[in-house]
């Protein structure tokens, strides 16, 4: 799994309403419009949103800050918990509009609050949001990327999301809503940025490719990588560690969070077979009636991912005695990039090696 060298920055989201022209807010409606970017990309507008245990409103700010670069700011807008504050709050005000004036910022992405679980399309690309432990939270784009963000409280929701390019760099940002002791129900939402794998080279490939990067991981036993390539829910047959003893409980992940046991279990000693043979000859994609009669019972459930647009690829040996035939179900989701399921058969007749 990839570190993931960010900022966490405080914010949340609201409703907002588009803006055809300049992006003004308002007393009244002080994150209308946002989050939102400067003409140019460089920079961004976001409205944050704290809830105090003790209030019944809000504490809404408004922060702005160099979209490739740390080092934003912070301004206060809007008040609910403290008459006090209300000049200082009109001030602000002021200059975040003088600001967006000047920059030409537009509105960008969605204000929606969505459960944690869910795939979101930001700005074309997929994106899962999943919860981990304790107070993590990981986020992947189904291809190549994958960031395990801890928290400072336990994440709630997803709020909100956007996408933007800046100096031909894509980067995401994602709010994520989290609890804590002093915080109301509402809580505080963090905005997590992120710089997706742009390399597509490496991140795309036919089905036929993509089978081959999961049998190179395979045979470098490679869990890191074999993990990047599944995709959930995900579940398979076999491919479990050859002398070892068995991985319990850990043929399937329907989460997220679950993918890196199931990943540790495949690549903690396959079966020599898969270093033995690396023919390109030995990987065709198939069609589901050509599933091997040893994997018939798993046709209903081969099925189904197939008629989600999902595609079969087939390793195959036929040597002496040796019989092998892997199957994988590419994940049509993720334009047949990563893996939604793995059947394998062995069948090492008389022969003497341990495959």
């Amino acid at each position: 799994m990839r570190s993931l060298p960010l900022v966490i920055l405080a914010t949340v989201v609201l409703g907002g309403t588009a803006h055809a022209e300049t992006l003004r807010l308002s007393a009244g409606a002080p994150s209308a419009g946002l989050p939102a970017v400067s003409a140019d990309g460089n920079r961004y507008a976001r409205p944050v949103h704290v809830q105090p245990a003790d209030c019944k409103g809000a504490q809404i700010f408004v922060e702005m800050g160099p979209v490739r670069t740390d080092g934003s700011e912070l301004l206060l807008v809007k008040d609910d918990c403290s008459s006090s504050s209300a000049t200082l709050a009109a001030k602000n005000l002021e200059m975040v509009n003088k600001q967006l004036a000047e920059g030409k910022y537009r509105s960008v992405g969605k204000t929606i609050g969505r459960p944690l679980g869910n795939d979101l399309d930001v700005d074309g690309r997929k994106v899962s949001i999943a919860a981990g432990s304790g107070n993590a939270v990981i986020v992947s784009t189904g291809k190549r990327d994958r960031w395990d963000v801890r928290l400072e409280g336990k994440p709630i929701e997803v709020r909100g999301w956007y996408g933007v390019k800046s100096g031909g760099q894509a980067y995401l940002s994602i709010a994520v809503a989290v609890s804590g002791k002093d915080l109301g129900p509402r809580g505080r939402e963090r905005w997590l940025d992120f710089k997706p794998d742009e390399d597509s080279s490496a991140a795309e490939g036919s089905p036929t490719e993509v089978a081959e990067r999961f049998l190179a991981a395979l045979r470098k036993k490679d869990a890191r990588e074999i993990e990047e390539l599944i995709s959930t829910p995900f579940w398979k047959v076999g491919l479990t560690p050859v002398g070892n003893k068995p991985c319990k409980r850990k043929q399937s992940a329907s989460r997220t969070k679950q993918v890196r046991a199931v990943a540790a279990c495949i690549a903690g000693g396959p079966s020599q077979v898969y270093a033995k043979y690396t023919s390109p000859d030995t990987l065709s994609e198939i069609e589901l009636a050509e599933l091997p009669d040893e994997l018939r019972k798993h046709r209903r459930k081969v099925a189904k991912l197939l008629r989600g647009g999902d595609k079969l690829v087939r390793y195959y040996v036929a040597d002496d005695d040796l019989y092998v035939t892997l199957i994988l179900v590419l994940d049509a989701d993720t334009d047949y990039q990563t893996v939604h399921a793995a059947l394998e058969y062995i069948d090492a007749g008389n022969a003497t090696e341990n495959y």
